[in-house]
This record gives structure tokens, C-alpha cells and sequence, in this order.
């Protein structure tokens, strides 16, 4: 069953915890406007299965916590599925162009501890892991964005982008990393 108050509840911790304003997360999660996160944060609407499992997949978590199904929000086959075509993304976009490695994609490719799974499962805890997807997930999209858009309307974004580049690089790159920058269990 489809438990419409933890949902709502759920979605926004998750928005909240990210520091995404509404408009933010339409556009990450591919929806026509702020208004559609505004009536799941506030039960006056359910997200179709599609939605849903972008939801899930923009922040690696379970649908099941997400429609309060379950309490545990990550599971390590979830994030290690998302991690890996992420990853087969990554090295597909970089062989493509070069200039991707301007961005911050360059801190996964030196970053040899979390590109053998068996380490990342050691030295990362599953909140770090799938911080570091919605990272991934962030600037795949952003750099998508740059490279099409060039107004000056973009200079905002950009910072926003490039402060999410930085956090990237420092979770991929401290090792024995357990706390999260976007923490769902404090916000």
C-alpha cells in the first residue's frame, strides 16, 4: 500500500536534506515545474511509477522506504547497480569528450579506492555511496546543461554546480568517509 503521509514526508526530507529548492528538483527529476514537487510534498498528488523510481535512483534509495514500506533507506545492491552505471556513464561521456574531465569527473577517475567495489564497500558508508550518486547524478546533468545553455542566466547554476564538484571530490577522496554531506536522518 502506497503510504501517501510518509511519502510526502519522505520526499521532502529527502529535497530539504539535498539543499534543493523545488525548482531545483523538477528539473533534476524531469518534471514541468516546482508545483509537482509542491503537491507530493503536500499529498495533493502521487508520482507515477516512472517518477518514482527516478526519485529513487536520483538519491539511491529504496522505493520501498520512500513509500514507507520499509525503514531502511539503502540497500548495498541498489547503490552498488546505480554506482556501477554511473561509472559505465562516466567512462562512455569521458572517452567522448575530453573537456568533461574540466567538470570534476577526474576526481572518480583518479580515485582508484572507489572505483574497485570491494573497497568501496569498506571505506564508504551506504549514506556517503549514495551521496556520492546524487553528486554524480547532479553533475551529469549540469555539465549536460553547460554545454548547451551559455547565457548569463547560467551564472547561479554554475556556482551551485561547481560547490557540488568540490563536495564530489572531497567525499570520493577522504578515505573511511561515514557521515554524509546530505544527511536524511538529521534534517
Amino acid at each position: 500500500m502506497f503510504k501517501r503521509n510518509i511519502f510526502s514526508t519522505r520526499f521532502k526530507t529527502l529535497r530539504t536534506a539535498h539543499l534543493l529548492s523545488m525548482h531545483q528538483l523538477a528539473d533534476l527529476l524531469g518534471l514541468k515545474s516546482s508545483g509537482s514537487v509542491s503537491n507530493f510534498e503536500t499529498q495533493k498528488m502521487i508520482p507515477s511509477s516512472d517518477v518514482l523510481l527516478t526519485i529513487a535512483d536520483l538519491f539511491a534509495i529504496s522505493i520501498d522506504w520512500l513509500v514507507g514500506r520499509s525503514n531502511i533507506p539503502y540497500s548495498h545492491e541498489t547503490i552498488l547497480e546505480l554506482e556501477e552505471q554511473h561509472l559505465q556513464r562516466l567512462a562512455l561521456e569521458i572517452d567522448k569528450d575530453e573537456n568533461l574531465r574540466d567538470f570534476g569527473y577526474n576526481y572518480v577517475e583518479k580515485n582508484s579506492i572507489y572505483l574497485n567495489p570491494d573497497m568501496r564497500f569498506k571505506n564508504f558508508s551506504l549514506p556517503v555511496r549514495a551521496n556520492i550518486i546524487f553528486l554524480l547524478s547532479w553533475c551529469q546533468i549540469e555539465t549536460a546543461f553547460f554545454i548547451l545553455e551559455s547565457s548569463e542566466s547560467t551564472a547561479t547554476r554554475r556556482k551551485i554546480a561547481m560547490k557540488h564538484f568540490d563536495e564530489l571530490g572531497k567525499l570520493l577522496t577522504t578515505r573511511e568517509i561515514t557521515t554524509p554531506i546530505f544527511d536524511i536522518y538529521y534534517k
